[in-house]
């Protein structure tokens, strides 16, 4: 990343502010912070976290011969002060995961505080509602910074996303540089990964929201009451924020709603809840959709707001009420919101192209059980002829969702194609195995067909008129992930030169 400016605090300003006390001889210009040795340079701080992969502290002799002038160790390695006492100032912390946040927000002057920030959490929606909120500021003329899954956006400067939710060091280093190019307000996505592993703590947010829960991540969390109270922690984060203005928005329609509201009273937050169902302060009424939009009116408080977004289902409605809270809280006035709305973009999700027999083909990003029969649902609405669906399951990953996925497209396609994903490690076969034993229990019909090309092609090939495909799982991902290598591969694409080669045409 590209400083317009050279940071620099003094070290001692810095235990001020961490409220450590050390004795230092001579005061320190730190130039830098960073938690891979190498990467750190002369008078950086080096923070040594244990990972899951690799243990920050066995690198500490290389990052001390790279520049470090401090170093940041975990308490229980406290024996390690003695070793190192002589070469750089050594400072043993609880936990160093935090102190990177906490020297984060230091370093770079607390950049989420001159933020509007707003954090969107949930298994689905997050991309979509983060998109919509984008949309609608920058229709009322603000410059917005987004974070998330397809990519991170400083203003209209696009940079690449290797994770959901960056580590705290280097959210705020793109708060800091959003703040040197005049973004106002910045919208991101919160992985339960990032809440679980601190990489949002001390940020100061005006808004959060919480989607959905569904069987997602189960490789990583123990089971779904420590996936779900780890979402929750986004409340917590919410109310430590420095701001005195907040807010929560809360999907009302979970069957765990009642208890997401209970801890927001706890913590005695100010909210607004959403839904279709029960009595929210913003509901949907009147929806009407096709494959390529979705008219309905928002009532909230006395107000009913006629809407429309370029995307299909149910659950792009809630998506649109929760971006319409946040735009309302932040002020946004009636004709920007529905302007933005008009105009939203999600690359990957519900795109959709029509083949010139007829038939619709879907690109949806829709990777757990829960977001496929989303999907499926606003499909089998639209009357299809047939509904054919073509995915797979991630490799090294949760393993229990695989037949819960096999199972809803099962009953609710008429032809499942299963295929790979990013198969990683595993075997291929094995994850369409797993796939598979979800399809047996519905009785499903399914085609096995392990290369992704080969499975899309098929499912192109016997469609006819009025036939759906869904072609659900990577979206807009433009690679796949195979055991020794990484190749590029777009959904999207796919499907474009399979139309060409089919019927001797470009497809707009």
């Amino acid at each position: 990343m590209n400083w317009k400016i050279r940071m620099a605090k003094s070290l001692k300003d810095i235990f001020n502010k961490l409220k450590i006390d050390y004795p230092l001889e001579k005061d320190i210009m730190i130039l830098g912070i960073e938690s891979d040795s190498r990467k750190i340079k002369k008078d950086f701080i080096f923070v040594a976290i244990n990972g899951y992969k690799s243990d920050g502290h066995q690198f500490i002799d290389s990052a001390i011969q790279n520049g470090a002038s401090c170093v940041f160790i975990e308490e229980e390695k406290r024996d390690l002060v003695s070793k190192y006492a002589n070469s750089v100032v050594t400072i043993p912390f609880k936990n160093t995961r935090i102190v990177l946040a906490l020297l984060a927000k230091i370093f770079y002057d607390n950049p989420s505080l001159k933020l509007k920030l707003i954090g969107v959490t949930g298994t689905n929606g997050k991309t979509t509602i983060t998109y919509m909120i984008r949309s609608i500021l920058q229709t009322a003329g603000l410059k917005v910074g987004l974070i998330g899954t397809i990519c991170n956006y400083i203003d209209n400067k696009k940079i690449k996303s290797p994770v959901t939710t960056p580590d705290s060091l280097e959210l705020n280093r793109l708060f800091y540089e959003m703040l040197l190019d005049g973004v106002t307000h910045v919208v991101m996505e919160v992985s339960s990964h990032a809440l679980y592993l601190d990489r949002v703590y001390g940020l100061s947010f005006d808004a959060v929201i919480f989607t959905n829960l569904s069987e997602d991540h189960l490789d990583f969390h123990k089971d779904m009451d420590e996936y779900l109270n780890i979402k929750m922690q986004i409340l917590y984060t919410l109310a430590q924020s420095e701001k005195d203005n907040t807010i929560a928005i809360l999907n009302d329609d979970l069957d765990f709603s009642e208890k997401l509201l209970n801890n927001a009273q706890t913590l005695k937050l100010n909210y607004k809840t959403y839904g279709l169902f029960n009595k929210s302060d913003i509901q949907a009424t009147d929806i009407s959709f096709s494959l390529s939009n979705s008219t309905f009116f928002i009532k909230c408080e006395l107000e009913k707001i006629n809407i429309e977004i370029p995307l299909a289902g149910k659950f792009n409605i809630y998506n649109a009420l929760a971006s319409f809270a946040v735009a309302r809280f932040l002020n946004v006035e009636l004709i920007f919101i529905q302007a933005g709305f008009k105009k939203v973009l999600v690359p990957g999700r519900f795109q959709t192209i029509q083949s010139p027999i007829g038939a619709n083909i879907i690109i949806d990003y829709a990777h757990t059980d829960d977001a496929i029969k989303n999907v499926l649902n606003t499909i089998r609405e639209l009357n299809p002829n047939r509904i054919i669906s073509v995915f797979g399951c991630g490799g090294d990953r949760d393993k229990g969702k695989r037949p819960l996925m096999g199972a809803v497209s099962g009953e609710m396609s008429d032809l499942t194609v299963i295929t790979s994903d990013n198969p990683r490690t595993e075997e291929p076969n094995q994850i369409l195995d797993d796939i598979i034993e979800g399809l047996n229990k519905v009785k499903g019909k399914y085609i096995k067909i392990i290369n992704r090309y080969e499975a899309i092609q098929q499912a192109i090939e016997i469609s006819k008129d009025r036939d759906v495909i869904l072609i659900a799982g990577k979206g807009h991902e433009d690679y796949q992930i195979l055991k020794d290598k990484t190749i590029h591969f777009d959904d999207k694409e796919v499907v474009e030169n399979v139309l060409k080669e089919l019927y001797g045409k470009s497809v707009n």
